[in-house]
């Protein structure tokens, strides 16, 4: 009889010994858990702020609009900025802002590229 209860003993304090592992083994993935949420709920609201944010259109989306949307080529445009009186200005002068002809706009060059084109009110 004593080795039938030494034999439940060792049985009993395993058990409880297993126990007491998966105990702190769920401790341990709650903890982990309660991480990953807290992780999946910052990135969450990272989204949101990203999809929240104003709808831009980017400039090569605008570039291809005005060749296939509204039938303006690249070429055109660019006749339309470099008129025979602003290459003229920047073979002469360089460097400068150039009156193009249409409307006062005019065209910003920098190191024989035209960079920018301004409105009459810009400077």
């Amino acid at each position: 009889m004593s080795a039938d209860l030494k034999h439940l003993q060792t049985r009993m304090n395993e058990a409880s010994a297993t126990v007491k592992r998966l105990d702190d083994e769920i401790g341990r993935l709650k903890q982990e858990r309660g991480n990953a949420l807290s992780l999946a709920n910052n990135l969450r609201q990272q989204i949101a702020k990203l999809t929240e944010k104003e709808i831009v259109v980017s400039e090569h989306a605008m570039l291809r609009y005005l060749e296939r949307g509204a039938g303006q080529s690249l070429e055109d445009i660019k006749a339309q900025i470099l008129t025979p009186q602003v290459e003229k200005c920047i073979r002469t002068l360089g460097n400068g802002t150039f009156p193009i002809g249409h409307g006062g706009l005019r065209a910003v060059v920098r190191d024989r590229v035209v960079v920018s084109v301004l409105g009459v009110s810009e400077k």
